[in-house]
């Protein structure tokens, strides 16, 4: 009878160690990878602790931050944010830079929203890679809500009389819907341009009041014209 060679212990664990290896490498691969992945996410950008913080001068509103965009690192700022207040961000002059504003918006070079009560990340990069630090200049301005005009972006009755002063004046801002969409933007661009008023296309407060006094110019206007033409046959007669 022949009998089958006993196997030993020892090559049934090789075996079983042998067979576990490839799952042990695998893991150990998906591991160096997803860290290579978090390293090539992360590297470009400045960890939170070395942020800035942005400060404005007792009494402003505005500041100017300066400086340089490197290659591969971003210019990190903080800003606290106030409930209801709004927050315009411009970059200054022709350059290679952008800034994103973490959470809010991405790549962008002139900006304003109404903020929330938090800490705003924002990051200045260059737009297209240069071996060089790229300078820039960011302007940032705090204001409320109503100053800025965009709380009553999102008051359509607000809205709506805009457009209707507008179409008064003989402007053409669309239909009155109550939304400030393209044609509402541009007839308000054209009348503050015509009458030389320096501010953004904006249903801001300053310009809600030009619309009024003009408005009310206007009228007086017609009613004086109204008058005059009252009086005269009589003046004639």
């Amino acid at each position: 009878m022949v009998k089958s060679a006993p196997v030993s212990s020892s090559s049934t664990l090789s075996g079983s160690k042998e067979a576990a290896l490839p799952r042990i490498d695998w893991a150990i691969i998906r591991i160096v990878v997803l860290g290579a992945f978090v390293v090539a996410s992360v590297s470009p950008l400045v960890a939170r602790g070395a942020c800035e913080t942005i400060l404005f001068p007792q009494g402003e509103k505005q500041v100017v931050i300066a400086g340089d965009a490197l290659p591969d690192t971003a210019m990190c700022y903080l800003l606290e944010g106030i409930q209801g207040d709004a927050l315009h961000l411009r970059l200054l002059g022709v350059g290679n830079t952008m800034f994103t504003i973490v959470g809010v918006i991405d790549a962008r070079i002139d900006y304003r929203f109404l903020m929330e009560a938090r800490t705003y990340e924002i990051r200045i990069t260059q737009m297209l890679k240069s071996a060089d630090p790229e300078p820039f200049r960011l302007r940032v301005t705090m204001s409320s809500g109503e100053e800025s005009g965009l709380q009553l972006l999102r008051d359509p009755v607000a809205i709506r009389r805009l457009q209707s002063v507008l179409g008064t004046l003989g402007y053409d801002p669309g239909p009155v819907d109550g939304i400030f969409g393209r044609k509402s933007r541009a007839a308000l661009a054209e009348f503050l341009e015509e009458h030389d008023i320096g501010l953004p296309p904006l249903p801001t407060q300053a310009a809600m009041q030009a619309l009024k006094d003009t408005l009310n110019r206007l009228a007086a206007r017609l009613d004086q014209a109204q008058a005059e033409r009252k009086i005269s046959p009589k003046v004639l007669s």
